[in-house]
């Protein structure tokens, strides 16, 4: 290749280069500004309020740079080849904390935070004291393994200690009888693209919960009409971002179902048990009791036992309660990441008999604030 050759190939490249370069600003500054990344869960970053003050403290370059980064066109196909990269190419084991086991996809969640889990417990502690101290209550425990319990031993990613989380809530809730489903469950039991468990897979959980709780109810998949939607997206599925098969969610549903009557203590206004609104937005999963609600009551009179189930609670239980209609007339679920311990009285009226039943999965009380 002659000297003229070579310096034209390198205007070319140099050229090219630019060029792309001024394709994606101008295809970025022609498309709109994207609100939620579905794909991620999350909203986008927005273009910065300037300010002298925003400017001068670096702020406003910050925000920018989020923005920038956040609103790039194309942003999930780039995200796409980069997991594809690291997975296929460079052989890494995970993504961001998100790792495959064949068309499973999993989160990392390693330590355990003892720290986290002691004042998760706390504030079960709370509870019992402002709202059950005195009463005739009885308390009980359970907690959801994550997914993730169920690798084999011979997974090489980690996981936190368990064992000594669920010793943890035994030591710290002396004064209630834990319930353990751990051998119930198994890694099919939960969706392949999402962290919660599959309707369908857990009537014997609810059995086995009834039960332990001194019920005499018990449900069967016969006693249902399986309603399913194939396409489901988890919230796992966006976040790796890889090409693997969709699951199906599926609920079950009978007349006592359909007619119950669920009061939305926030608004005032009751809601179906299954919302299926929900499966045309960013989390299908909202389907079960219209998602997260800080405090809702099942009502169903026609219970077998005119009795009062409070469980205190996160997402896992949305799926769970409609199962456990059958047994109690009142169920209220509470969910302490959307009002707290302390007010929780002024909200709710508690019976002085309820069974109270915290039910928590692994990963939420393995976070520090996450209830309050």
């Amino acid at each position: 290749m002659t000297q003229t050759a070579k310096r034209m190939q390198q205007i070319i490249v140099i050229i090219v280069f630019f060029g792309m370069l001024a394709g994606f600003l101008l295809a970025n500054l022609l498309t709109p500004d994207t609100e939620i990344s579905e794909s991620e869960r999350r909203p986008l970053a927005k273009f910065p309020t300037y300010s002298s003050k925003n400017l001068w403290s670096g702020k406003y370059f910050s925000e920018f740079e989020d923005y920038a980064l956040d609103q790039f066109v194309q942003r999930d196909t780039f995200r796409s080849i980069n997991a594809h990269m690291k997975y296929d190419m460079l052989f890494q084991k995970d993504n961001n904390n998100i790792f495959l086991r064949g068309n499973n996809i999993y989160k990392m969640e390693y330590p355990l935070r003892e720290a986290a889990v002691s004042g998760n417990l706390e504030i079960y502690r709370k509870v019992i004291d402002n709202c059950f101290a005195g009463t005739n209550a009885s308390l009980y425990y359970c907690v959801i393994p994550d997914k993730n319990y169920y690798l084999p031993d011979t997974d090489p990613h980690l996981t936190p200690d368990y064992d000594r989380l669920f010793e943890m809530v035994a030591e710290a809730l002396p004064d209630a009888t834990g319930i353990d489903i751990c051998d119930i469950l198994d890694s099919e039991d939960y969706y392949a693209t999402d962290l919660h468990w599959n309707q369908p897979e857990i009537l014997e959980v609810a059995n086995h919960i009834l039960h332990e709780m001194g019920g005499s109810t018990t449900v069967s998949i016969d006693q249902y009409e399986a309603v399913s939607h194939p396409g489901f997206k988890g919230s796992y599925f966006g976040q790796a971002i890889v090409k693997v098969p969709t699951d199906t969610i599926t609920y079950l549903t009978n007349d006592t179902l359909k007619n119950l009557e669920v009061l939305n203590y926030e608004t005032g206004k009751t809601i179906p048990v299954y919302n299926e609104e929900a499966l045309e937005k960013v989390d299908a999963y909202d389907l079960f009791l219209g998602g997260p609600k800080a405090l809702l009551e099942l009502k169903n009179p026609g219970a077998a036992r005119d009795k009062q189930l409070v469980i205190i609670r996160d997402s896992f239980a949305s799926s769970l309660a409609p199962l456990l209609v059958g047994e109690y007339s009142s169920i209220i679920m509470v969910d302490l990441r959307y009002v707290t311990s302390d007010i929780l009285p002024k909200f709710a009226v508690f019976e002085d008999d309820a069974d109270v039943l915290f039910l928590h999965n692994s990963m939420i009380l393995n976070q520090k604030g996450i209830l309050r």
